[in-house]
């Protein structure tokens, strides 16, 4: 899409897309499964299919999230299962694979981050953990088990300081949600939760604000009273965890279900959420949201 929000172009995808994301010349990344196996597919700016590649030659695996990085290789990262165990993948600019990596110790990686000089933060599912890995593909650190993050939902963002959060459901559940932040050297900084009691909200996703803090997207159903009325919804955290705000986005007034799933910082600072708005009754369709912040 142009910064108006209008199609650019229009190109097939895998069919189950799980993360999408841009290298600094504009070219995206779409991480996915297909047959049965994880894949990266890789376009160009201006449309146009220029490669895929699998993660893993495993007989079922996933790319559960991918990542790219403004360096001079514009590497992909893609993170997810295979042989039922965690496993990563980096392709430079090209396709060329170069390195695949089992990751023990966790069934799956559920989410990915990196920065200009090839490091990368995955985040495991079962412990919940963060670990930072650098460009030669060697592990720097593995936090200490994130106990009050679960296991169902949860997402990883890193800011231009190395600092890594987490967020995810509370364990025991998905009417709640929490928020870890983690230091360049995994010492945990300031945990905060988000429970409005007899209110569903979940969250889905978390972006670093440039201006320190994050922004978390995820869905409520507001009111607490109707469960099939859902609402997508945008919560701030400050720098220090302090909760600043929640921003609530209702597609149509009537019965309908709002989810946003993912929320990235773009290059003029505003934000971008992308989920879902299905009307009672009708067809799921895509939305997506450029707010001014």
């Amino acid at each position: 899409m142009d910064p108006d929000g209008n199609p650019s172009w229009n190109e097939p995808g895998p069919p189950q897309a799980t993360n999408i994301v841009t290298d600094d010349m504009g070219r995206l990344t779409v991480g996915g499964v297909v047959n049965g196996k994880g894949q990266i597919w890789k376009f160009y700016a201006d449309g146009g299919l220029w490669w895929t590649k699998e993660i893993s030659v495993a007989p079922e695996s996933t790319a559960q999230a991918v990542a790219t990085f403004g360096n001079a290789n514009n590497n992909s990262i893609a993170v997810g299962s295979a042989y039922g165990t965690g496993a990563m993948a980096r392709h430079n600019a090209a396709g060329t694979l170069l390195a695949s990596v089992a990751v023990l110790g966790t069934p799956t990686l559920d989410g990915v981050a990196g920065d200009g000089d090839g490091t990368i933060w995955m985040l495991r599912r079962s412990p919940r953990q963060v670990e930072r890995w650098d460009s030669a593909n060697e592990q720097v650190w593995l936090s200490p088990q994130i106990t009050s993050i679960g296991d169902i939902y949860a997402d990883l963002a890193v800011d231009s300081s190395g600092n890594a959060y987490v967020v995810g459901n509370v364990p025991g559940g998905v009417d709640s949600f929490g928020v870890v932040s983690l230091d360049a050297d995994a010492a945990t900084s300031w945990t905060s939760f988000h429970d409005d009691e007899g209110v569903l909200e979940f969250a889905l996703a978390i972006a670093a604000l440039p201006t320190g803090g994050v922004m978390v997207a995820g869905v409520t159903n507001n009111d607490g009273q109707n469960a099939s009325e859902t609402d997508a919804l945008l919560t701030w955290f400050g720098p220090d965890g302090t909760l600043m705000g929640d921003f609530v986005y209702d597609g149509d007034k009537n019965t309908d279900a709002d989810w946003f799933e993912g929320v990235a910082v773009g290059p003029d600072g505003n934000l971008v959420a992308v989920g879902h708005h299905r009307p009672s009754g009708g067809d799921y369709q895509l939305w997506t949201v450029k707010i001014a912040f």
